[in-house]
This record gives C-alpha cells, structure tokens and sequence, in this order.
C-alpha cells in the first residue's frame, strides 16, 4: 500500500509568502503582513515545505530587526544564511511575490496553513501514542499523555499557549481590573473567576480564578465536604460546567447534601407538603445543571485522564476534589512522596485545563490542641500542598463552637497568592449541610 501523503497545501504555503513580500507594495507598513502571520503563532516548523519555511523564518528575523521587506532585502538575508540557492535563489522569490496580487488576504493564507500543521501534528501524536502502546505499563498514564499532547494542539489552535507578548494580555488586564473596581465601587464581591455564592469569601479572595489550586482544609466534621458541595452546587446553578471528583462520599450521598442545601430541607427529618415541594423544585432546577460527579476510588492519573476527557467535550470552569489524601499515585508508596506528587500535578492540571481546582485536604492532629486556629504547618502529609496552593482556606470551629454541631466557623485565609490573608465568620447549619453569612442569621435573630 502506498504511503499516504500529510496533509499540506503548497499553494496556500506560496500565497501566504507572497503576501508577506507584496505588503510595501500595497502601501502598508513592511512588515504588517508577516507580523498578522505570526499573531496567529504561525511557526517555520508549521510550513509542509522546508524551502518555505527557510523562507518564513527569514522574514520573521527581518521582522524583529524593523528591516525593509522588499525581494532585495530577503535575498540578501537568505545570501548571508547560506539558505538562498536552497530555496530556489532569486527567481523562485519573485514568483511568490507574483503569486498573488494583493497582501490582504494574509490571514486567510496563514490558517489554511496553520490547520494543515496541525492536522499533521495530530497524525503524530496518533502514531506516538500506538507506538507508546505497545510498551505502556499503564493505560491511565498512557491515555493522559495522549490527552495532554491533544491539547496542546488545540491550545495552539486557540491561540492561548505558547509565549505571548504583554500587548496582547493588557486589553484584558485593563478589563478585568475595571471589573473589579466596579464590583467593589458597588459593594459587590470583586470576582477574578467562579463565586464561591458567599459574597464574604469572593471580597476576600476574589472568587476560584482561572488556572488557580485553591486548598479548602479542615478537621474531619468541620464542614469541608460541605462547603466544597455547596460551592460546586453554586457554580453549576449559575450556568458553569463543574466536575467533582468524590473520594470520600458515594454520588448519591453528595447529591442529598446538594439537595438539602439548595432546597433548604433537612433531609434526616419527615418530610411535610412544604418541603416534599421544596426538594421536588430544587430537584427540577438541578436537573439541568452541567454537574458532574464520580465517586471512584481515583488515582491521581485517572482523575487527570477523566478531566481531560470532559474538557474535549466543553471547557471546565471548576473541578472539586474530595479529598487529597484519599487519591493516590502509580509511582510510589511512601505517603509524603505520593501526596508531594499529587498535589503537584493538581496544579498542573488547572494550568492545563484553565479552570480552578478546589482541593479538599486533611489537617493533622496538632491543629487540633488547645483549640487554637490552625496553620499552614498543619496540613498533613506534605509540604508541597501549602507550596503548591494559590489560596489556603481553613474550617475552624472557634471557642465554644461544638466543630459536631451548627453553629459559628472561622473560614481562615492562610494564603492568597492573589489578595490579603484574614479571616471570614460564616454560620454552618448541620441539618442543612450549608454555610451562610452571619448577616443573615443576624437578621434572622431580629
């Protein structure tokens, strides 16, 4: 059988080079048309033809320098390389600059050719991953490694990977800091990202930004499984696409806690018309919620192979993982080493996937003498989780608060990579499973 030939279009590859000669002549700036090209992070290596991609990289460098694109100035620059004769010398260069009669359609060039790249760079990682196969000692790893070189082609497809100059991030910056300074101009919560739902908690730390591991830690029955449902339920509700990964409870068991905090019923109780009326309507909202749970006993590669598979079909605004000393690691047995690694590779995952991972985690005992508020040494097993997080939040149950019972919950900002460090007061209500503002018990009271 004949080998297949990549897909490439020559034609597009010669049109687009002679765009970029044909700009002085169209009476734009010399190097516009090359610097639209390159916008769209289009590479030498992007090019099917060797001669044009030689080409390419020539015009880029003369680009930089602020030179004069004209055929003179090109062949003199390829002459100095050494690349001229290998290209096809002078005359091949004035037939793409006679290739076409206009540099306007520069753009159009570039994605044709930009979409070939990538199709051959998919044909590649196709081939890498059944090479890999044969030799793979585990499927999970072997399917995340396939997964994250497919995103890196759709990264490069979207243009959000690969270095990028500052001008084009500040329209952005300049946006987002507006937003904020509105939001707090008019009392609102100044969110970077996903609202937490408790407007206290988005004041402090500026909601679950993009990219961003946020550590939630606590006691066993402060209430962390809690607010890490209650804060997914809250995402989902306003429209995000929301994964949970569920270590400690069954997918059934989260779902009654969402439905008793998003109904406001307690569920261990009788239930009267009111409230039957209630869970059914809360029922009916969560119903088209983009909520997703799996409550398998995960390690860290198949929670990484899951997510990138979800986010192939939409992009993940939030992921909640409960919690991280219950996943494990292929790799090693030594509990510090495998919680260092997971850690590590959650935050690595928020980079990739751009979304926030909210990270449950266990304090060690030593939180727990003389009552006193915990701190960032207390989180167990590794160091690598207080290195690692963005932001460190902490349950605490102060004096006089039975940590079993509703009541008052300190929620201690330990780290904020992105703010200030404080402290918040909420008001948990176990029958509910639901944080609220004090404010509002306040109001209740009166």
């Amino acid at each position: 059988m004949a080998e297949k030939i990549p897909p490439h279009n020559s034609q597009a590859e010669i049109k687009l080079l002679g765009s970029c000669l044909r700009c002085n002549a169209d009476g734009f700036a010399e190097t516009e048309a090359i610097l639209r090209a390159r916008n769209l992070d289009l590479k030498p290596e992007d090019f099917y033809e060797p001669k044009h991609g030689t080409i390419y990289l020539a015009l880029c460098g003369m680009a930089e320098r602020r030179e004069e694109i004209t055929l003179t100035a090109l062949g003199d620059c390829l002459e100095r390389s050494g690349n001229l004769q290998r290209v096809g010398g002078a005359y091949y260069l004035i037939e793409l600059a006679q290739s076409v009669a206009t540099s306007a359609n520069v753009e159009y060039w570039s994605k044709i050719v930009l979409e070939c790249a990538q199709r051959r760079n998919l044909i590649r990682s196709c081939q890498e991953t059944i090479t890999q196969t044969y030799a793979a000692e585990s499927t999970e790893e072997l399917i995340s490694a396939h997964q994250s070189r497919i995103h890196a082609i759709l990264g490069r497809a979207d243009g959000k990977r690969g270095l990028k100059p500052i001008g084009d991030t500040l329209p952005e910056a300049i946006e987002s800091i507006q937003a904020r300074s509105e939001n707090l101009y008019g009392g609102r919560a100044a969110c970077d990202g996903i609202s937490t739902g408790l407007i206290d908690l988005d004041r402090k730390i500026g909601g679950l930004g993009r990219g961003r591991q946020i550590v939630l830690a606590a006691r066993p029955s402060e209430g962390k499984t809690s607010l890490g449902a209650q804060i997914a339920a809250h995402a989902a509700r306003s429209g995000n696409h929301v994964c949970v990964f569920s270590l400690e409870m069954s997918n059934q068991e989260l779902t009654e806690r969402i439905l008793s905090n998003v109904a406001e019923v307690n569920i261990r109780q009788a239930l009267d018309i009111a409230k039957s009326t209630r869970l059914l309507n809360a029922e009916k909202l969560a119903k088209d919620w983009e909520l997703y749970i799996d409550d398998s006993p995960l390690q860290i590669e198949k929670i990484e192979s899951r997510a990138q598979r979800q986010a192939l079909i939409k992009q993940i605004d939030l992921i909640v993982v409960d919690y991280l000393q219950l996943s494990e690691t292929s790799h090693t047995h030594k509990r510090y080493e495998a919680v260092t690694l997971i850690s590590r590779r959650l935050k690595l995952l928020a980079k990739e996937l751009n979304c926030p991972i909210l990270t449950l985690s266990q304090l060690n005992r030593e939180s727990e003498k003389n009552n006193e508020p915990p701190k960032l040494s207390n989180l167990r097993d590794s160091g690598a989780i207080e290195q690692d997080a963005d932001q460190v939040l902490f349950i605490h149950a102060p004096d006089g608060n039975d940590k079993r019972e509703s009541g008052t919950r300190e929620i201690i900002v330990a780290k904020n990579r992105h703010g200030p460090i404080g402290q918040i007061d909420l008001y948990f209500r176990k029958d509910l499973t639901r944080f609220e503002p004090l404010s509002d018990r306040e109001e209740e009271i009166i």
